[in-house]
């Protein structure tokens, strides 16, 4: 059942589903929802701009690669100006 703009469902039934976000999930493109998986829910539902078919643990994951990411390019410079 898709969650309708303002109606949110309780995170322990709440599923992953379709949003307008969620487009460019198979590409690996999109951009995980931030409320989606708290307990106050994405307010916008089908209509939000970011992806609601992303697990729950998605952003901490992507945040976690971009941050090794850069320590790797910064230690990579470093070793290039020494």
């Amino acid at each position: 059942v898709a969650a309708q703009v303002g109606s949110v469902m309780p995170l322990a039934v709440r599923q992953s589903e379709m949003s307008a976000g969620s487009v460019l999930h198979g590409a690996g493109q999109c951009k995980p929802c931030a409320w989606f998986w708290r307990p106050q829910g994405c307010e916008n539902g089908a209509e939000c701009r970011h992806c609601h078919l992303c697990g729950a643990g998605a952003i901490k994951a992507r945040r976690k690669a971009k941050a090794a990411s850069l320590r790797k390019k910064s230690a990579e410079g470093a070793a290039l100006t020494a």
